[in-house]
């Protein structure tokens, strides 16, 4: 009988024993695992950074709890084409082993755009995180949040243009590999002019817009040319609170050369109250807004609460209200 308890006993014994070990060994090739897939993904980062000529100062790729984190102490990017610089404070992103198709990320404050070199963007924000899912796939959705956005905008030599204030900023794209659908809302928006003096008191924007793919063409590069752009808006609503809102629908496309067309079809809710705060805050050109106004009043469709709708041309830059030309779109390269 304790012939029997003790080969029992070492059995069992010799079970555990072989649980520690098996689990040891599979902790072992698990770690070999990751050091290795951490390593690849280092190794493919950089390469994917360096051909899209990306500055990553402090490439660091951690793993931690099945997550894998890239840091960057401070991310550049120049486009020679488009003459634009952008740099920002840092980037982090982090992503599942056991759902690489989504990642998140985010920037760190300040960030600066220059552009020509004469245009400057300098911004700062609290948070500016991203979603992205089906990320190892080209039918990529993203959902980009940015609190407390600031962004001064300047010009060479030390010329102060103004500063718009974001209280909440939400950028969604879907890309369906025939168009980017961008659905974007921006709360509590101030801008505060420093060149022309003026007032606008805060306002809400929302917008939809379809920027339809080329085949033949990088829609990426595209869009940061700001050329051979085809899209559609299909809903972009200034809010003023109050009932006081302006919308714009209608396609439109840029050129080569970066000259804009559309056929832009404007909606303006409570005209006569929105005219009125446009006119209280460009004070200097009080009279040019009332002459305009009256001119609207006349080319537009009325409806009975105060609404008014028209439709604005641009062909090649040139913007007409009806036979009536506005002006001219520098253009946009």
């Amino acid at each position: 009988m304790s012939l029997l308890r003790k080969v029992s006993h070492n059995s069992k014994f010799q079970i555990f024993m072989g649980f520690i070990i098996a689990s040891f060994i599979i902790t072992l090739i698990y770690i070999g695992l990751c050091l290795y897939t951490v390593h690849q993904l280092k190794n493919r980062i950089s390469s994917e950074i360096i051909a899209k000529k990306i500055e990553c100062t402090d490439l660091n790729v951690q793993f931690s709890y099945f997550t894998i984190i890239l840091n960057c102490s401070q991310l550049a990017f120049k486009n020679n084409k488009t003459k634009t610089t952008l740099a920002v404070g840092g980037l982090k992103i982090i992503g599942s082993i056991f759902n690489p198709q989504k990642i998140s990320w985010n920037l760190q404050s300040p960030a600066k755009i220059y552009k020509n070199p004469q245009f400057i963007l300098s911004g700062q924000w609290e948070s500016f995180s991203s979603k992205i899912e089906n990320a190892l796939t080209k039918d990529k959705n993203s959902l980009t949040v940015i609190e407390q956005l600031k962004i001064d905008i300047s010009s060479l030599p030390s010329i102060n243009l103004g500063t718009l204030t974001i209280k909440e900023a939400k950028i969604g794209v879907k890309n369906n590999n025939q168009y980017l659908a961008i659905n974007s809302s921006f709360d509590n928006t101030n801008f505060i002019s420093g060149y022309t003096p003026f007032s606008l008191s805060p306002f809400s924007i929302k917008s939809d817009v379809l920027l339809f793919q080329n085949p033949n063409k990088n829609l990426e590069e595209d869009i940061l040319s700001l050329c051979f752009i085809k899209g559609e808006v299909k809903n972009l609503t200034i809010d003023f609170g109050d009932n006081r809102r302006i919308s714009f629908s209608g396609p439109f496309s840029c050129n080569f050369n970066g000259l804009i067309s559309a056929n832009i079809h404007i909606e303006i809710e409570n005209f006569h109250k929105v005219e009125q705060l446009i006119s209280e805050s460009f004070p200097i050109y009080d009279q040019t807004y009332f002459y305009l106004g009256k001119i609207l009043e006349k080319l537009s469709r009325r409806s009975k609460n105060d609404t008014i709708s028209l439709k604005l041309n641009i062909y090649d830059g040139f913007i007409k209200v009806g036979f009536i030309p506005l002006g001219t779109i520098p253009p946009l390269k």
